[in-house]
């Protein structure tokens, strides 16, 4: 009678040898997503010679967000420019755009996500949302709802916005500007139009509370621009007598001058 031949017991789960041999030598399966096609990409920017104004700069962003970023916003912000991907497209030889209206048409995509209905106002075009794409999303509505309301030039929106941002400090960084100093730059081409003293005929038709709130509106803004003149005199005065080649100018009198902040205060508040 033969003997049986023992079985080695195999560990539970693992795979024959053959097989164990087999997988430790086949190559690592690559999860990673593949590579945009670059080349077809720049064939599908070429087909929009025909789109103009917002709408190309839109179709522009969002093929290149669908494309190289997969339709992730986030991947955008967070890669932008560096992305391999969006390097080769910007050195692109057959690129029918300047290199640097890909990321702006990006940016101005991405607004349009949070403003769809720009691309319905009359007066707002490619270059006003050029100028405002640094600024906060507050100051950006505030600016788009003027450029639309009073149909403002390029020019005049840029104007805008270098009063609205900081200027760079000694050190090189930004600092921000005083608020009384944006307030005054934002009014000023309304001061310089005499915008508040149009249409006064209308009064007679105001309702007498509108009229009541307009008033304590207008005396309250009366007391703080005077107050801000007395300031803003004060700081020229004493800057000419600096700069002024008499020497030994005393600045006692402008030190009586100043005016009390804690009065001004309390005439505010009363």
């Amino acid at each position: 009678m033969l003997a049986e031949t023992p079985i080695a017991a195999s560990r539970e789960g693992s795979l024959p040898l053959a097989l164990e041999r087999r997988g430790s030598n086949s190559p690592a399966i690559d999860h990673r997503p593949p590579a945009p096609d670059v080349d077809a990409l720049v064939r599908d920017l070429r087909q929009l010679y025909c789109v103009k104004g917002i709408e190309l700069m839109v179709r522009i962003g969002e093929l290149i967000v669908e494309r190289i970023y997969a339709g992730d916003c986030v991947k955008w912000r967070s890669h932008g420019r560096k992305n391999t991907s969006f390097r080769k497209l910007s050195s692109h030889p057959d690129l029918p755009f300047h290199a640097s209206q890909l990321s702006r048409a990006v940016s101005i995509y991405l607004l349009t996500q949070r403003r769809p209905e720009l691309a319905q106002f009359a007066h707002v075009g490619p270059s006003h949302l050029q100028e405002i794409l640094g600024l906060e999303q507050e100051e950006q509505d505030r600016l788009l709802r003027c450029v639309e309301a009073e149909s403002w030039s390029t020019r005049r929106l840029r104007e805008e916005v270098r009063a609205c941002q900081p200027r760079a400090d000694r050190r090189g960084g930004p600092r921000k500007l005083p608020s009384f100093q944006r307030c005054v730059q934002q009014w000023s081409k309304r001061i310089e139009s005499r915008t508040l003293l149009t249409d006064l005929d209308a009064i007679g038709h105001l309702p007498p509370e509108i009229a009541r709130g307009l008033l304590a509106s207008v005396r309250s803004l009366c007391q703080q621009t005077e107050f801000l003149a007395r300031q803003l005199a004060l700081r020229v005065t004493a800057a000419d007598r600096a700069t002024s080649p008499t020497p030994n100018v005393s600045l006692r009198s402008t030190a009586t001058q100043r005016p009390s902040m804690k009065g001004a205060e309390r005439s505010f508040a009363g």
